[in-house]
């Protein structure tokens, strides 16, 4: 027998909690709840289908669209509920009678968990819950701003409720008081917090009320704790014990972090309220982590997160002093534990207090109300419709198969949920179990990390301070040695336009014919090496990228203007070129074996074909650059390079750790061909460029650039019809977003900043028309231009500038030019194009009104300059967004199963984005080329790019003599 006193509370309260489940009535809503929860879990097919569809009711405003979606989510799993709808549909009033039934059964739903929106209504339920002997935390709906005026609103929103409703408690998520927060941009984030919250913290303190800073996702953690920290030791706060943080047990840090909060409250010596939680959002944590190859933050299986529940509910009442536990649980055994643990410790009942959510577990509250436990309620309110996000949330942990709650409706052997949770030696699940056993994506570096952040602000600094004392020095390299020549032209940093990055020197059209005869020379020698001999360097060479990473991102910052982010997402997906491609030439050169019938074998493998001329662009000029070479050199193929004249200083440093690395993997007699593999040549693209292209010792052409550009190259091919010459072209977009009248806006708007305004619109992929259907129109217009007002512009250097400069003076008056024909032939909406005395900086530009034929709508302009179109259905603005000489890519938000089928089939684009940003491939799971005028060639990063760099040579040999196969 079992005599453990947590087993035994946790008995007691489980057979409450049965012979209360046995009492709900038939016509109890309560009851009904649960039942569809079941019914729902039960099917999962079903259950993904329903939820998915709760999730975009909010957006259904018709009669119509409700019985249309509806239908259409149904049928898209093929469900029996499919043909009840569309039978239904059909009858005269069908689809009110449809709309009825299902807003009577989201409400119904939603009311279980939300309090509507309604000032009478909340003081109703807040009294109500007094009287029942239970208080309550409020919790505001809504997680996201993302403009300067909605994070204002969400604050006005908590200031008004501390004045009308003193001494409240508050949960208040901190994701509401800063707009656009991004993880490298901390100490801005910080300040604008600490600003918002100290005004709530203060109104608080006035009136007797309490604030909890509410759990959010994993990345913004550090910064709220840290917002917390230093706002409650400053002097007006130092001694209040109103506050209190939420702790995840989920998390991995968690037994740290509160440790961290259990000092802290010591040396403040002031109460902290800790509300322990199991956490709301594992499936998020571990998707971005897994996407980001970061070491996945929470637990992988619940019973460790029980377990580590558990452990920190007894580290809280050993140090209950300067801690106020508040434990956040609907587990019954949780419950058990914290009365005995109380026992234990002396705890009184006043010094701790349990928690549930609205709506659920509600005889559990009164059970230990009346036995005078504090029991608070967390009361998330809000519009019952517009809440569906938080609602969704909570029925998918009602029903996930190992929650308490599940468990406990629908599982007769009840007492295995009172064990203690044990973990056993069973691993958890690792990310190598999501990514390829070849192949690994490599990880950004992660700035909610101190210590990465330091690392790229001194690897900038220092920099910054070296030109300052000397600009650098760079030069054509041929034959492994830097040519000194008279010419030089400046790299100029874009963001301080007085500063020198770099003097180039230029090379002249006579170094060209010495580069390309050098590197036929070390071809032979080159492409005769071993496969393996040849991955080996260039692994080696990725390796120093790894170790050099912010120094190679601190000149991406200073001679292009990339912004941290950029500059960090270049950096993987340099990186990320060369493994691959290492990958796919292991592959490749690998002997294959063709179908071969008696008396024959059939083989074929590949050949590298020659020289290549590689012309690489500025706004890439170290991810292109590299990915182009890369799968030259991995092929068998020597290389001249020849970059932008924008980046000149990026190409040197690049080819001379390269070269060096190459150098030192041979021997002394092999070095004369070792340093002739890969040559550079710097200078002007219509003379250095033009002259490389038209050698006749140059095997294959790869360019990355403008249109213009790579047609005229596809054109010179044609001029010496006895060359065998092959061209790879990547040639730019005008690509086009897309959203029907079922998108999600909070997943539209940050999409739509990030692909029209990251890098000031200076890449191929960028957004550059905004297509909407007219419902969503204005709301989508309006929510659009308040949030480009958050957009910081500002130096690329500085952490928190989310955009920077355009590249050049050429550039600036480009987009000058275009800004100036849509104020006559358009509307602008926000933006302004007057030059800054420092920089090249130019300001996001939205633009209506726009003809679909004008140059707005259908030249690449490479600025940040969006055109926002308006049609009728969602077929036109599909027709619409393939109205353009280019196919690279596109981007659809819809939540409609049909639509996004028709996308995809009908969008004519290389690269198309459901829901989410049409910018950012990653190599090896986004394939990047387009169709059209964009590209000619493979996609870059897909399994059959480096195909383009080869030959493929067959043979047949017969195995037979003289009637014996041999």
């Amino acid at each position: 027998m079992d005599l453990d006193p947590v087993y035994l509370k946790a008995k007691e309260l489980l057979e409450f909690h049965k012979e209360e489940l046995k009492r709900i009535k038939l016509l109890d809503l309560s009851w009904w709840s649960q039942q569809v929860l079941l019914f729902s879990s039960k099917n999962p097919r079903l259950q993904k289908q329903l939820f998915k569809f709760v999730d975009l009711y909010p957006s259904l405003k018709t009669p119509e669209m409700v019985s249309k979606y509806l239908l259409e989510y149904m049928r898209e799993e093929d469900l029996f509920l499919g043909d009840l709808i569309y039978v239904a549909a059909r009858l005269p009033l069908g689809a009110s009678l449809i709309d009825r039934f299902t807003r009577f059964g989201v409400k119904s739903l939603a009311k279980n968990f939300i309090i509507a929106n309604d000032e009478q209504k909340l003081s109703q339920k807040i009294e109500e819950l007094h009287l029942s002997g239970l208080d309550c935390t409020l919790d505001i709906l809504g997680e996201l701003a993302i403009s300067q005026e909605e994070s204002e609103k969400y604050l006005q929103t908590y200031l008004d409720l501390l004045e009308t409703k003193p001494g409240i408690a508050l949960s208040v998520k901190l994701s509401s008081l800063c707009p656009q927060m991004k993880a490298s941009a901390y100490e801005l984030n910080k300040k604008t917090l600490k600003d918002n919250l100290a005004k709530i913290f203060r109104a608080a303190l006035g009136n007797g009320s309490e604030i909890t800073i509410d759990s959010e996702h994993y990345d913004t953690k550090t910064l709220f704790f840290d917002t917390v920290k230093e706002l409650l030791l400053t002097e007006e706060f130092k001694n209040w014990s109103g506050a209190g943080v939420v702790i995840q047990a989920y998390l991995k840090e968690s037994r740290s972090d509160l440790i961290s909060f259990i000092e802290f409250s010591q040396k403040r010596k002031a109460s902290l309220k800790i509300r322990l939680v199991k956490g709301a959002y594992w499936d998020y944590e571990r998707a971005v982590a897994i996407q980001n190859n970061w070491s996945i933050p929470v637990y992988e299986r619940k019973v460790e997160t029980d377990k580590n529940y558990e452990e920190l509910l007894e580290v809280l009442f050993k140090n209950n002093k300067y801690i106020f536990p508040a434990i956040a649980s609907h587990n019954i055994r949780s419950i058990a534990l914290t009365i005995e643990l109380a026992k234990l410790y002396k705890v009184d009942k006043d010094r701790y207090e349990f928690q549930f959510l609205y709506g659920m577990l509600d005889h559990m509250k009164f059970f230990l109300s009346e036995r005078s436990y504090g029991v608070r309620v967390y009361l998330p309110c809000g519009d019952l419709v517009e809440g569906m996000a938080y609602l969704v949330r909570r029925l998918l942990e009602n029903t996930a198969n190992d929650s308490f709650l599940f468990q406990s409706l629908s599982d007769d052997n009840l007492d295995k949920l009172i064990q203690k949770p044990v973990s056993n030696n069973v691993l958890s699940t690792k990310l190598d179990d999501y990514i390829s056993e070849e192949f690994t994506n490599s990880p950004l570096l992660n700035f909610s990390k101190i210590r990465t952040r330091f690392e790229m602000q001194f690897a900038v600094e220092q920099l910054m301070k070296q030109i300052k004392q000397q600009p650098l020095e760079v030069y054509p390299i041929i034959n492994g040695k830097d040519v000194l020549l008279r010419k030089t032209f400046a790299s100029i940093n874009p963001s301080q336009k007085s500063q020198v990055v770099a003097y180039a020197h230029a090379a002249e059209t006579s170094d060209i014919n010495f580069a390309v005869n050098s590197s036929k020379q070390a071809f032979m020698w080159w492409s005769h090496l071993a496969v393996q001999r040849r991955i080996n360097i260039m692994k080696a060479f990725a390796r120093l990228l790894e170790r050099r990473r912010q120094d190679y991102a601190a000149l991406l910052i200073l001679e292009v203007a990339k912004t941290w982010n950029e500059a960090n997402a270049e950096l993987s997906e340099a990186i990320d070129f060369i493994y691959y491609y290492a990958e796919q030439a292991e592959r490749l050169f690998a002997e294959n074996k063709l179908r071969s019938l008696p008396g024959e074998a059939n083989t074929n493998f590949y050949k590298a074909l020659g020289v290549t001329a590689v012309i690489s662009p500025w706004n890439f000029p170290l991810a292109i650059l590299l990915g182009m070479t890369s799968a030259a050199l991995l092929a068998g193929n020597t290389v001249v390079i020849k970059p932008s004249e924008e980046a000149p200083a990026i190409a040197y440093k690049l080819v001379t750790d390269l070269n060096k690395v190459i150098r030192d993997s041979f021997p002394f007699k092999d070095a004369k061909y070792a340093e002739s593999v890969v040559q550079l040549l710097l200078g002007s693209g219509t003379e250095i460029g033009a002259e490389l292209v038209k050698h006749k010792d140059i095997n294959l052409i790869t360019f990355t650039g403008s249109h213009e550009t790579g047609m005229q190259i596809n054109r010179s091919l044609n001029e010496h019809p006895h060359l065998k010459k092959k061209l790879i072209a990547e040639m730019g977009g005008k690509n086009a977003i897309v959203a029907d009248e079922t998108a999600d806006l909070d997943q539209l708007i940050p999409a739509i900043l990030k692909s029209a305004f990251s890098f000031s619109g200076q890449k191929c992929s960028a957004c550059s028309r905004l297509i909407l259907v007219s419902s969503i129109y204005e709301k989508v217009k309006e929510r659009l231009v308040a949030a480009v007002g958050a957009i910081n512009v500002g130096p690329a250097h500085l952490a928190e500038s989310d955009m920077a400069s355009l590249i050049n003076e050429k550039a600036f008056k480009k987009f000058e030019t275009y800004l100036n024909l849509a104020r006559r032939e358009a509307s602008v909406l926000i933006g302004s194009s007057s030059m800054d005395k420092d920089s090249f900086k130019a300001t996001p530009v939205i633009v209506e009104n726009v003809s679909p034929r004008s140059a707005l709508a259908q030249d690449e302009i490479f600025a940040p300059i969006l055109c926002l179109f308006v049609v009728d259905d969602f077929n036109s603005a599909i027709d619409l967004a393939n109205d353009s000489k280019y196919g690279l890519t596109g981007a659809v938000f819809s939540r409609s199963p049909k639509n996004i089928n028709y996308a995809k089939e009908n969008f004519n684009v290389g690269n198309l984005y459901i829901n989410q940003a049409c910018t950012g491939a990653i190599v090896s799971r986004q394939a990047f080329g387009g169709t059209k005028l964009s590209s000619i060639g493979y996609k870059a990063g897909g399994s059959n790019y480096l195909l383009q760099f080869l030959e493929e040579k067959t043979i047949t040999e017969n195995t037979m003599r003289h009637g014996m196969i041999v």
